[in-house]
């Protein structure tokens, strides 16, 4: 917060409170004093004292509104797992080397380690620039290795049994539109049933709706016939007009048919890329269909070698 010049004898002053009504507090209270004629000492607070856990919740609080909830949910579980190592320390003893130690010693896949280090950098650089730190540990860290992303598929099989299931219109919708479609899970939470175009065969990934990423900025997705023959028929609305916590109560009813131990990362996204590429063995208009400007990510981190004869049985379903 910066406290008003009137206070602070016309100087700018950057002060950090617990919450914004401690803050509100503090400064009727120092009007008070200086309406009676008594002297007013303005110092400014060091930042660093402010506690990691009370960073991260204003972080969680600004960025809420700002991100999808879908990545929100992501965020706020990495975060996690900062508080719970450093929750309760001030900013100035989270230190590269602590950093270094912690991540390391995290019994996680490398991705996983390396999700985390970004959104911790990302929560200090927030905190930088609204002077609530005073430096960045995980700037000053070596980069962190991302790691290779695990490709998971579903088998033909495996999705003709989710495809069997009466599931409702918007989880269906979801299924089909990632496994058929290509959508990330993203979109398809912000997709209008305005955009799906059935005359035309095609859906408009808009502005709004595409993920904000170094690819496109909209593109148009073919409805092919697997899609079309699966796709609910809506007129208006979002497709998918649920909390996330509803995404994840069906998403454990896929699991428990798939008789898996957890729902695949992407694999529907995983799948499209790989039955797409190996049935039309065109990567430019794979590439395309899932909002890539280059081939070179859907053979580095979507498709797995899949056979021609479960390409046709996929695309059949």
């Amino acid at each position: 917060m910066t406290v008003p010049e009137s206070l602070a004898g016309g100087r700018r002053v950057r002060m950090a409170f617990s919450s914004a009504d401690s803050a509100e507090r503090w400064i009727a209270e120092k009007a008070l004093d200086a309406a009676r004629g008594e002297a007013v000492a303005v110092t400014a607070r060091k930042t660093s004292g402010m506690a990691v856990s009370e960073l991260v919740r204003v972080y969680l609080s600004d960025k809420q509104d700002r991100i999808a909830s879908e990545s929100f949910r992501m965020l706020r579980h990495r975060l996690g797992k900062l508080l719970d190592r450093f929750g309760s320390l001030p900013l100035s003893e989270v230190t590269p080397w602590a950093g270094k130690e912690w991540l390391a010693g995290m019994a996680c896949a490398q991705r996983t380690r390396y999700g985390v280090f970004v959104d911790c950098r990302s929560l200090w650089r927030w905190a930088l620039r609204y002077d609530l730190a005073e430096t960045n540990p995980w700037d000053r860290m070596e980069p962190q290795g991302k790691g290779q992303a695990k490709k998971e598929i579903l088998r033909p099989d495996q999705m003709a049994s989710l495809l069997g299931v009466d599931w409702p219109d918007w989880f269906r919708a979801w299924l089909v539109l990632g496994a058929f479609g290509g959508l990330r899970t993203v979109e398809i939470q912000r997709l209008e049933w305005s955009a799906v175009h059935r005359s035309r065969r095609e859906i408009f990934v808009g502005a709004d709706v595409i993920k904000k990423t170094k690819g496109m900025r909209q593109r148009f997705v073919k409805i092919l016939p697997a899609l079309l023959r699966h796709l609910p028929r809506h007129r208006s609305g979002p497709v998918v007009p649920v909390a996330p916590e509803a995404m994840a109560h069906w998403r454990r009813k896929a699991v428990a048919i798939l008789e898996v131990s957890r729902w695949p990362q992407n694999a529907l996204r995983h799948s499209f890329a790989s039955y797409h590429l190996a049935m039309w063995r065109d990567s430019a208009t794979t590439a395309h269909e899932m909002g890539h400007t280059s081939t070179a990510m859907v053979f580095s981190n979507y498709a797995q070698a899949v056979t021609a004869s479960d390409a046709r049985k996929w695309w059949a379903l």
